[in-house]
């Protein structure tokens, strides 16, 4: 028996201390073990707790059983709210990869290559692609998880990009573009003015830029000054806020029209939401802690979408920024993944909450960097200990497989090979 193996009863403070001898059990087990005697402690029912969580009682369950692990902010608020004394953020940090994680390597043929894993994903994501009754490919649901919903357009965008990143054309691809395309807004005119998410009466910047991201990857017939008069025409106060909206315009601008005026007016805007962090600029969830929820601290997710995205950014400034921020992006020590809340001021949006896949961004975001060694076997680690190994595909803290992340963790795959891939030639050579 180990000290890893004792535990005690929280609402008896006099066993503090005492062994009582559990059998043996995994650490996810054992933080599940602990959260329902805290839960329990505190008089409340699974489905209290998980409301404090925005969660379903369903997925505080297969937290207690070990089944599934909750994202960091989770388990911080819970670890408050439950008056764990930091016992659960401990209990955590055990089940979590280690700071210094070697990156993944093949052993002795032990393993499959990344080429035969990515094989994997490829046939898991068809396999998921939904059929309309006459067989014609309809598009990709939000949880690549088999169930019963129905396509949306941003996840069969995201699915989109994710095929493109995996290699080999496929023959939906086509069909799927139109369908894409079919469901973009339109003016009075019959132009597109964006894409909207499901949950969204209108078009936005968050979802019209991956969506043009996954159309332009797949060569879609868009035009360059169409794409920058689409999102030109959906840059709101609310945009100019936000590092996440601001990067998911830049990642497809940079790419066709880095010199165009909006592209200026972008960077600029993100480079405004900055804070001062540990005598560095680095980039928070949003820059106005007034306009919908409290906390202006620098976020490893959101400074590593913005040193990704500017990167490719003209000018002296966006490659300071980077600079400043590229040695702080290996620091943290959790790249659990985070969630943000936007709410428009326009009474008909409705809050939106988005997921970020930090390890997958921090992947990218040392890719791109002078030494592609530092930190890079973490983050791997991180992102890998997402990966479902029965379903190849990567799977959030509620047991969903998201479209989206799929595609983030492609492409951070297919960053990371390239960057850690040794040439014979030489740095100052050509």
């Amino acid at each position: 028996m180990t000290s890893s193996d004792l535990t005690f009863d929280v609402r008896d403070p006099t066993s503090v201390g005492k062994i009582i001898e559990m059998p043996p059990t995994s650490p996810q087990q054992r933080f599940g073990m602990l959260l329902r005697q805290f839960r329990e402690a505190c008089g409340l029912t699974q489905a209290d707790a998980a409301e404090t969580v925005d969660v379903s009682r369903a997925n505080f369950a297969q937290w207690e059983t070990g089944k599934y692990l909750p994202a960091e902010w989770r388990i911080t608020k819970l670890d408050d709210g439950l008056a764990a004394g930091g016992r659960l953020i401990a209990a955590a940090a055990a089940v979590r990869p280690p700071e210094h994680t070697r990156a993944v390597t093949r052993d002795e043929g032990l393993t499959k290559s990344l080429l035969e894993v990515l094989a994997d994903v490829r046939k898991a994501l068809l396999d998921q692609l939904v059929l309309g009754a006459d067989l014609t490919p309809r598009g990709w649901r939000h949880n690549l998880v088999a169930n019963a919903d129905d396509p949306s357009v941003l996840s069969t965008t995201y699915g989109l990009k994710a095929l493109a990143m995996l290699g080999d054309p496929h023959p939906s691809t086509r069909q799927l573009v139109e369908n894409v395309m079919e469901r973009a807004a339109r003016d009075a005119k019959g132009q597109i003015i964006g894409w909207r998410a499901r949950t969204q009466p209108g078009p936005t910047m968050e979802a019209t830029g991956p969506a043009l991201d996954a159309l332009l990857r797949v060569g879609a017939p868009i035009e360059v000054d169409d794409v920058v008069r689409i999102l030109g025409g959906l840059l709101d106060d609310t945009a100019r806020q936000r590092p996440f909206v601001l990067t998911c315009a830049l990642e497809p601008l940079l790419v066709i029209a880095p010199d165009a005026p909006l592209v200026k007016d972008l960077v600029d805007a993100l480079l405004a939401c900055r804070v001062e962090e540990d005598s560095t600029l680095l980039w928070p969830g949003k820059r106005d802690s007034s306009i919908d929820q409290p906390g202006l601290k620098a976020s490893v997710a959101h400074t590593a979408r913005a040193v990704t995205a500017l990167r490719k950014a003209p000018g002296e400034r966006a490659r300071a920024a980077v600079a400043a921020a590229e040695e702080w992006i290996v620091t943290p020590t959790s790249l659990d993944g985070v969630a943000e809340v936007i709410q428009r001021t326009k009474p008909e949006f409705s809050q939106l909450t988005v997921e970020h896949f930090t390890a997958a961004w921090v992947v990218r975001a040392i890719a791109g960097g002078a030494d592609p060694r530092a930190g890079m076997g973490r983050a791997l680690a991180y992102l890998w200990g997402r990966f479902d190994r029965k379903l190849s595909l990567w799977t959030s803290d509620n047991g969903e497989a998201p479209t989206w992340m799929l595609a983030d963790a492609v492409v951070a795959l297919n960053d990371a090979a390239r960057a850690m891939l040794a040439t014979p030639v030489d740095r100052d050579v050509g």
